[in-house]
């Protein structure tokens, strides 16, 4: 009796049944839509955290102030008050390694960007260092590129010019093998072409280099 009820209703009303039929459809499909979007969603999350390490540098700023008229010594003290062991045991960080490093590169890490002022900047070995004319840059040769956004074969020829505006003007031995920090001026060209930059870090002056 009731089935035959609902039926004669749904037949009295056909525009109101296609309607109600087609929100139920809806209302379906969004919710299976949901429920997979949802389903990918924590997939993705979950692949992206087995996959992905997050690096942090902590940066002592001396290397970077030392020609701001930084207070080394408050600094210091700074830096013995930090609690590096909360740090250290927090359930979030993985692995903890403190080290003091002047400067270093993750492999591949080197930013190939034209938009980036930081892919200009290179650390080259180079030797063999000849000024060819008066005022003219160095002609040397690459030994090994050990940081640059592009890579370059070793014995290569490389063109070194001075930097006067920072004081350095080289006086090179043509048997002597050098490590240069440098702005390259061809990283988007054939030529290699370099001109020296001053590199500063106290640590490393402290170590007796010569920056």
């Amino acid at each position: 009796m009731i089935l035959r009820n609902s039926l004669k209703s749904i037949l009295r009303t056909p525009v109101k049944t296609v309607f109600l039929v087609l929100l139920i459809t809806a209302v379906t499909a969004f919710l299976c839509l949901s429920a997979s979007t949802w389903a990918a969603s924590i997939a993705m999350l979950r692949d992206r955290d087995e996959a992905c390490t997050t690096i942090v540098t902590m940066e002592y700023l001396e290397d970077a102030g030392v020609y701001n008229g930084t207070d080394k010594e408050a600094m210091l003290a700074d830096l013995v008050g930090i609690d590096f062991g909360a740090i250290a045991s927090n359930k979030n960080v993985l692995l903890w390694q403190p080290m003091d490093v002047t400067v270093g590169i993750v492999e591949g890490f080197a930013p190939n960007s034209k938009g980036k002022e930081e892919s200009n900047y290179c650390v080259l070995i180079v030797t063999e260092l000849r000024r060819s004319r008066e005022n003219g840059p160095f002609t040397g040769k690459l030994v090994e590129t050990l940081y640059s956004a592009r890579e370059y074969s070793a014995g290569r020829t490389i063109f070194v010019y001075d930097n006067p505006n920072e004081g350095i003007e080289l006086d090179p031995d043509p048997d002597a093998t050098y490590v240069i920090h440098a702005y390259n001026m061809g990283l988007y060209s054939y030529n290699l072409e370099v001109r020296l930059k001053r590199f500063s870090s106290l640590a490393a002056q402290e170590a007796g280099i010569d920056c």
